[in-house]
């Protein structure tokens, strides 16, 4: 199995993405999944899209168009703001310094 993340060009601003590509002793299966934070009103979620497909026997399906759809559905927006490190203080000098954060594992 291989694991890479998804072009961030091709993904709303805001979105992350990672596919998988498992190779079994039949096939090739490819999955694609998306994660976008979101926002309506004043509450926040995650929306994640997963699809999945046999390389060269099925086509994938589009991930960002299920996306938009669902961001349709559930009348929400995408809000990056949500996936920013907090700022902390550092104890010694009392600077604020930002603290990287690693999208969690599926």
């Amino acid at each position: 199995m291989a694991m890479s993340t998804l072009e961030p060009g091709s993904l709303p601003k805001g979105a992350f993405g990672l596919r998988q590509r498992a190779t079994t002793r039949a096939s090739v299966v490819v999955v694609d999944m998306v994660y976008a934070p979101v926002r309506r009103g004043d509450q926040q979620g995650i929306l994640m899209i997963r699809t999945a497909a046999t390389e060269g026997k099925t086509s994938p399906q589009d991930a960002v168009g299920l996306l938009n759809k669902a961001l349709h559905r559930a009348d929400a927006r995408i809000d990056p703001d949500q996936l920013i490190a907090p700022a902390q203080t550092s104890p010694a000098s009392g600077s604020v310094t930002a603290t990287p954060t690693s999208p969690p594992t599926p």
